[in-house]
């Protein structure tokens, strides 16, 4: 069963994650990224997926004091935005200003 945890990282004090949990086990965590993303670490990823399509892994060496460890990683940051539904696909609303 998956189940979630908040807890501090480790490494980067001050800095809250969501641990994943399979059956009671840490595989994998969820952490800040930049002020807008966030990044998806687990060694134990497979079958990933978006939207149906599969999602090529990789793994990413840092350079630095910040630096991860080499685990295999999906990084995504976000810009919100007001959208609607059309045609079965979400269209981005884009106001013009005045």
């Amino acid at each position: 069963m998956i189940t979630f945890k908040t807890s501090e990282h480790t490494h980067r004090p001050n800095t809250q994650i969501v641990q994943i949990l399979f059956d009671g086990k840490v595989v994998g965590a969820i952490y800040p990224e930049g002020d807008k993303g966030v990044k998806i670490v687990s060694a134990h990823f497979k079958g990933t997926a978006v939207k149906g399509q599969t999602v090529q892994q990789h793994v990413v060496f840092d350079e630095g004091v910040s630096s991860t460890i080499p685990i295999p990683s999906i990084s995504m940051t976000f810009e919100p935005a007001p959208y609607e539904i059309k045609d079965g696909r979400i269209v981005r609303i884009d106001f013009e200003k005045n």
